[in-house]
């Protein structure tokens, strides 16, 4: 009996196991609305990013003629974010496809609430950017101090030329609680990258970001646990 129930035991706990789908596009065009989401700057600078949308993806608008080189140096002309509108207080998992033209900066964010306002566009208060880039994997916290925008590296993975540029690469973020505190574990690939997490204890909103070259961005889904 007991030889018979143990593969029905194992297909239960596996079903109990799955993650429920809070939402999930493939960001192809007429398979998404942006009334899902809202469009985000960075406090570091006045753009307003945008996005170009493909016939089976989105990519971060970037000036036309601009060498791709120069953007590594600069988020100016190039940071594109905005975050699902619904706020989180439990454990989230984000995922997506994402790719670089040249180096970098593909991105998952995790704001903390209240967010800000600069004009008509919503500001980015303290979050986490959760980097994929040609070299590794970074985790940035993005805070004040005394009003002046600041950020700080929390963890990374680096290996030189690990992920390659033009071609699509799965980023999984999740973001839990355990025995009260926070934890980020970023997978990038076959990489893992963790980090303990003390700065954002309450409701926040996750989303994605495109920064220091072009990004483009595929398959998004959002789930909890």
């Amino acid at each position: 009996m007991c030889k018979k129930m143990f593969p029905m035991l194992l297909l239960v706990l596996s079903l109990s196991a799955q993650a429920a789908v809070i939402y999930e596009t493939p960001l192809a065009q007429g398979t998404w609305s942006m009334d899902d989401w809202e469009m985000v700057k960075s406090p570091r600078s006045d753009y307003r990013g945008e996005w170009v949308q493909h016939p089976d993806m989105i990519v971060n608008k970037v000036p036309d003629g601009t060498d791709p080189a120069t953007f590594v140096t600069s988020s100016t002309t190039t940071f594109t974010g905005m975050l699902f509108k619904r706020s989180f207080s439990g454990d989230i998992t984000i995922s997506m496809d994402c790719k670089f033209a040249y180096r970098m900066a593909p991105g998952i964010l995790i704001a903390a609430e209240p967010l800000r306002k600069s004009g008509d566009r919503t500001e980015l208060a303290e979050h986490f950017e959760i980097i994929l880039y040609d070299n590794g994997l970074n985790i940035w916290f993005h805070y004040f101090e005394n009003g002046t925008p600041k950020y700080v590296k929390k963890s990374s993975f680096l290996e030189k030329g690990v992920f390659t540029a033009n071609k699509f690469h799965r980023l999984t973020v999740k973001f839990y609680t355990r025995k009260g505190k926070r934890f980020i574990d970023v997978y990038g690939g076959d990489k893992l990258l963790s980090a303990y997490t003390a700065e954002i204890t309450g409701s926040f909103k996750v989303g994605i970001v495109g920064s220091e070259g072009v990004n483009s961005f595929r398959n998004i889904q959002i789930s909890t646990p």
